[in-house]
């Protein structure tokens, strides 16, 4: 049967000023980091097997120079806020979590515990032009409160990112890698980099490449 993506690009907003915030021109320095991505970085919390494979395959569609990666015991809160000011693009390929009762305390879980929503929101992240939270639930608030939009994703929009993709249920391991390659692979195609507004056409072309390897529009 078909599905609301066969039909139409989808995007989210939190509020009615964040698609015209995001047309803001962002001030960029040609020392900033293209991609900075943080990989598996929580320790104790379980193993996820695809993101070194996702890493991977970012770095293998993206220019020369373009990823910087910081994982394990070095990817502590201070040390993502830090670099997170010298990115362009941000991707997360680590655990979230997603809290109903207190939605601040959602987060990213680090090396040193969790960043935390209600840290997010109060930093300035002008320059940023797209995060990628490749974590489970960054974009899925309270479900009892749909109209509510206090998550990781509208964190980052908040601070000033201009575009978020971010996953509203659990993202299988495998899927992940496949996902990301694809954003990325049409996000840099012919050597260059797309306007951040155009990662919902990316994710489309990434849902309808997996769609077309037999995945369930539903899984």
């Amino acid at each position: 049967s078909d599905c609301l993506s066969d039909r139409f690009i989808v995007s989210y907003t939190p509020t009615l000023t964040a698609p015209l915030e995001a047309r803001r021109p962002r001030p960029w320095k040609s020392e900033h980091v293209k991609i900075l991505a943080v990989g598996q970085a929580s320790e104790g919390a379980e193993f996820l097997e695809g993101v070194e494979q996702e890493l991977a395959r970012i770095k293998s569609v993206s220019p020369p120079g373009a990823l910087r990666v910081i994982s394990g015991r070095k990817a502590t809160q201070e040390a993502v806020l830090d670099r997170l000011g010298q990115a362009k693009s941000l991707h997360v390929a680590s655990h979230g979590i997603q809290d109903p009762r207190q939605p601040l305390d959602s987060g990213l879980l680090l090396a040193d515990g969790r960043l935390k929503l209600s840290t997010l929101i109060r930093q300035r992240l002008d320059h940023g032009e797209m995060a990628f939270l490749s974590a489970c639930k960054t974009g899925m608030g309270d479900q009892t409160l749909a109209g509510e939009s206090i998550h990781l994703a509208a964190g980052f929009l908040h601070a000033g990112v201009s575009s978020v993709v971010a996953m509203m249920w659990v993202i299988s391991d495998r899927d992940g890698p496949v996902v990301a390659e694809r954003i990325y692979k049409y996000m840099f195609l012919e050597g260059g980099q797309k306007q951040h507004h155009e990662s919902a056409y990316a994710l489309d072309e990434a849902v309808r490449f997996l769609r077309e390897s037999g995945a369930s529009c539903v899984r």
